[in-house]
């Protein structure tokens, strides 16, 4: 029989194993024993997470900054409509991961800077969103005309019109400032995510990337 199907005893570990085993454990049962000990083990398991949620912010934000700008040009409502919507999904992703990790480094008792990343990806979603409700609005008076009309109490179109207009003008002014918003951070974003990635291990850095790739391909 090959020595490496070998068991030695009851639990299923040869000789040198529990060797290894017992010296491991008796780590492990130093590192419990102190308060300082638990809390160093609950900061670097939390740590380990943050990589992998911080690959799952950037891929569904890139996915979703190419959505935008594939169609922000568009003069088709109901491709900008399923633009905005598909890019919200993703933006909700981001953001959503986003604070997950700034909790973990909290929690981990790391140092918290002010969250710029943070703070522009809410209000790239509340930009959306606006823009979103506005489109959606203009579709429904372009749709029912009639009855647009009719709640507005006048027999002519001449106020369904005028509020066409006005949210046709809301929206592009919505549309431009999100492109704005978008070209004049995105040099800060980037800063910030090397900044973050500067304090990766190397396995850290690893995970990143293997996340960020499979995460492109989920939301793509």
């Amino acid at each position: 029989m090959s020595d490496k199907y070998q068991i030695t005893d009851e639990s299923g570990l040869k000789q040198n194993d529990k060797g290894v085993f017992s010296v491991v454990s008796d780590q492990i049962k130093k590192i419990s024993f102190s308060k300082k000990g638990k809390e160093n083990i609950i900061a670097h398991v939390t740590m380990m997470n943050i990589p992998p949620l911080a690959a799952k912010r950037d891929a569904s934000y890139e996915i979703a900054m190419g959505i935008l700008h594939d169609k922000i040009e568009s003069t088709s409502s109901g491709e900008l409509l399923l633009a905005y919507t598909d890019a919200l999904k993703l933006l909700n992703v981001s953001e959503k991961s986003h604070r997950e990790m700034v909790n973990a480094i909290s929690r981990a008792g790391k140092r918290n800077l002010a969250d710029a990343h943070g703070v522009y990806l809410r209000l790239l979603s509340d930009m959306i969103t606006a823009a979103l409700f506005v489109l959606s609005s203009s579709s429904i008076i372009c749709a029912d005309e009639p009855t647009i009309i009719y709640l507005l109490g006048n027999s002519k179109s001449d106020e369904a019109n005028e509020m066409l207009a006005l949210f046709s003008r809301c929206e592009l002014d919505l549309r431009k400032s999100i492109s704005d918003l978008y070209t004049k951070a995105e040099n800060t974003v980037e800063k910030e995510k090397a900044k973050m990635k500067k304090n990766f291990t190397e396995d850290g850095i690893e995970r990143y990337d293997i996340s960020f790739m499979e995460f492109l391909r989920k939301f793509e």
